[in-house]
């Protein structure tokens, strides 16, 4: 399933830009992260003219490579996800995440009468952030990227499916 591969990679490219620490990259970030449902549109339309001539393309048969390929584009990242936070994070991205929470504005937030209300304070925040490990936020990334992909992967397949010829 060589889209998916290449999706996969491209939301790599995504992830590394997220963390990354310039934030001209996190700008490229937010352009690619709005373009990935174009770039598996098209790849889906690619998937279409690469297979026409095996017959008709018909919607579940759609259904079932856009779900693959979103999967194999998930395992990707998720492999690439946690290689980063096992071996090169060193802790930035907990340190990054308390420094936020230190942030005036954030703390005006947090203290605010409707976090009051729901019991959650700043120390329970900052233990949850502490208590992230590299399984942790593989699994986060596996389960929003499912989340996400099943929906896109409802309206992708509309892009590989071919008209049948009638009699």
């Amino acid at each position: 399933m060589h889209y998916g591969l290449i999706f996969g990679f491209i939301w790599c490219i995504s992830f590394v830009l997220l963390v990354s620490k310039d934030p001209a990259m996190k700008s490229f970030f937010s352009i690619l992260f709005l373009s990935l449902p174009f770039i598996g549109f098209y790849l889906a339309h690619r998937f279409k003219t690469s297979v026409q001539y095996d017959g008709d393309v018909t919607y579940l048969r759609g259904l079932s490579f856009s779900i693959l390929f979103y999967l194999y584009a998930t395992a990707i990242l998720a492999i690439t996800v946690y290689l980063y936070f096992q071996f090169l994070d060193k802790g930035d991205f907990i340190r990054q995440n308390l420094a936020l929470l230190s942030q005036p504005e954030v703390k005006a937030i947090l203290e605010g009468p409707e976090m009051k209300n729901s019991g959650i304070t700043i120390t329970d925040l900052e233990a949850a952030i502490k208590s992230i490990n590299p399984m942790t936020a593989t699994a986060a990334i596996i389960n929003i990227n499912v989340l996400l992909s099943l929906p896109l992967a409802l309206i992708t397949a509309f892009f590989t499916v071919t008209k049948q010829k009638t009699n």
